[in-house]
């Protein structure tokens, strides 16, 4: 149906008769979908005979009626591969569509995309569901009837209610039609369903960037010949004051470092290896950017074996360890740098490894010294205090004390009662290489694989800064120390393992950095771009992709149902029904145009509308009354 208006008043809606065309036999050819015929309005027996306008192909009416459903379907397919190939998964640029080495899409033309490509979609929706009502409605006109007010409902809202069927064939029809427009109109409120199965989470890409410094320990062959009497051994100064208040200042140093690599609490976020390492060296590189080979830290705690009786399991000397009122030992200063004028608070609930030598002397390295440190060492720790009745009876950061653990009552700093409790701890200590090692936030790296222990020229020294350092960071409430409550080995561990890393790394920043003990080592860097990565949530692909097949297997029963008519599909509804024949209808109660802008109550009483075949095969709608 694409000629003139003339030409188009021979097809109207398709159904018209050319009795030289067919013979009379066609019209027993769909005993369900046959339109009924009177004798009064038909009186040749050919008047029942399809009639075809002159050189009008079948063939591609019916490929031009089924484009848009085609075209549907590739929209489906098209949008399901590409989230599924080219979206999921992939990270795209936030800013600039060159910020890496190759093209990537922003993320905002992702998310433009997959809109324009609902869109389209929907375009393609419209097509077929308008025409489709108005193919539904010639339909029923041709099986029965359909009344004015379904007209109205089919076309408005693609529903139909077959109610009311004045024939066995109208309710046939009726019920199938209910069916197919049923099955289409939840497509039509899909969309929002695929845009929201995106979602976007931060991630990077890498680009080359210039090589920078970063000092690293000096690794000597034979540690049997190494003079261990370097300026990092400051311990061995003695006691005069400004050497006590030049170390107190190294420590508040150290125990900042600490509050810079952990600037929370919780320690899940690191795994039990995850070492970091501070330096200003990478202040200038984005988040997330990656060092090809850097030296880190190395503390791992392999074994904790808390002692469960204090009094007969440890030597007298190493509780009298404890008691020491040597200024380097941890437990006798427990508040020593708020110590101006001579008053003191409460115990700070910090642990040290007890050395095996006097507090006040650096501890030697192990013979032979291999660049690493292995060995079991007794740690004690403040649990509880109480400045009335018995020490052990005091509340705890740590909550109630878990069993098996021994409780000692002491007194060491400044006759402050304290209840203390010790362990055995298995640990190495040493260096590592990080390969690939991740800048974790402003000045910090830190690894995310494995590492292994390497030599470092550190480890005593560290080692030895370890107890004073952890107090700093306890007891100015750096929220640099694991979370307390109920976890009482993460708390060791973690105090232990951030305390050693905060240590090394003073040391190697503020020694092995400006001397000859170590060397500066050129650090490939591969700069992080910010991007942003889809991650698709297919079960809302998979019911977008559901609602959407509905509508197709919806088009196809239409098809089928089509085929079963006895007339030709129309190519072009709208203008079928804009040349019908519906004199009848004008005439009817007086509903001319000029006063039928809508539906009234009057309209109710019309009746069915029927398309009739009369004489010549000129096909006008009817009035059927109920």
């Amino acid at each position: 149906m694409h000629d003139t208006p003339n030409a188009m008043q021979h097809s109207v809606s398709t159904l018209q008769v050319d009795a030289d065309e067919v013979p009379p036999a066609a019209a027993d050819s769909s005993p369900l979908l046959d339109p009924e015929t009177e004798s009064s309005n038909n009186p040749t027996p050919d008047s029942n005979e399809v009639h075809r306008r002159t050189g009008e192909n079948q063939t591609i009416a019916w490929l031009l009626m089924t484009i848009p459903l085609i075209l549907h379907f590739l929209s489906i397919v098209v949008l399901t591969v590409a989230i599924k190939f080219y979206i999921s998964g992939h990270s795209f640029n936030l800013d600039s569509r060159r910020a890496l080495t190759t093209f990537a899409p922003l993320q905002s033309d992702i998310t433009t995309a997959i809109s324009s490509g609902i869109s389209i979609l929907r375009i393609f929706t419209t097509m077929w569901t308008t025409s489709t009502a108005w193919r539904c409605a010639f339909i029923l006109m041709e099986n029965g009837g359909i009344s004015l007010e379904q007209i109205n409902r089919l076309l408005t809202w693609q529903i139909h209610f077959n109610s009311n069927p004045i024939s066995s064939r109208k309710a046939q029809a009726g019920a199938l039609i209910s069916v197919i427009l049923l099955a289409a109109f939840p497509c039509q409120l899909s969309g929002p369903i695929l845009t929201g199965s995106i979602t976007w989470t931060p991630s990077h890409g890498f680009l080359g960037g210039k090589p920078i410094d970063i000092a690293t320990s000096f690794i000597i062959p034979d540690w049997s010949k190494y003079n261990f009497s370097n300026p990092m051994h400051h311990l061995q100064q003695g006691h005069s004051r400004s050497s006590i208040a030049t170390y107190r200042k190294d420590m508040v140093t150290a125990a900042y470092l600490a509050l810079m690599a952990w600037p929370w609490q919780d320690s899940s976020q690191d795994g039990e290896r995850t070492m970091k390492r501070v330096t200003s060296r990478v202040a200038h590189l984005p988040i997330d950017s990656t060092l090809s080979n850097v030296t880190l830290p190395y503390f791992a705690v392999t074994k904790l074996e808390w002692i469960t009786d204090p009094w007969t399991e440890l030597p007298e000397k190493l509780i009298q360890s404890v008691r020491s009122t040597s200024l380097f030992n941890p437990f006798y200063n427990a508040d020593w740098q708020f110590d101006s004028d001579g008053a003191h608070g409460q115990l700070v609930h910090t642990f040290a490894l007890i050395p095996d030598a006097d507090w006040d002397m650096a501890t030697p390295p192990p013979t032979p010294f291999t660049g690493t440190v292995t060995e079991t060492r007794i740690l004690a720790g403040v649990y509880s205090q109480s400045t009335e009745g018995p020490p052990c009876s005091a509340q705890s950061p740590f909550g109630k004390i878990p069993q098996g653990i021994g409780l000692a009552n002491l007194t060491v700093a400044k006759d402050l009662p304290g209840c203390y409790i010790f362990a055995r701890v298995t640990y190495v200590a040493g260096a590592s290489r990080c390969t690939n090692c991740r800048v974790s936030s402003w000045i910090t790296i830190q690894n995310d694989s494995s590492l292994t222990v390497s030599p470092d020229l550190t480890t005593v020294d560290a080692l030895d800064m370890m107890p004073l350092v952890a107090l700093q960071m306890v007891a100015v409430g750096s929220i640099s120390v694991p979370k307390a409550y109920n976890n009482l080995d993460g708390y060791a561990i973690g105090l232990l393992t951030r305390s050693y890393g905060a240590a090394w790394t003073f040391l190697m920043d503020n020694y092995i950095d400006g001397q000859t003990g170590g060397v500066k080592a050129g650090v490939t860097v591969r700069i992080a771009v910010p991007t942003s990565k889809a991650n698709v949530l297919w079960w809302r692909v998979l019911l977008w992709l559901m609602l959407n097949m509905m509508f197709t297997l919806s088009g196809l029963l239409f098809l089928f149902l089509q085929s079963l008519c006895r007339q030709p599909v129309v190519v072009n509804p709208s203008i079928a029904a804009l040349l019908l024949d519906t004199s009848d209808v004008l005439h009817k109660k007086n509903r001319a145009l000029c006063n039928f802008s809508r539906l009234v109550k009057d309209d109710e009483g019309i009746g069915y509308l029927e398309l009739r075949q009369e004489y010549g095969g000129h096909r006008r709608v009817v009035v059927v009354e109920e």
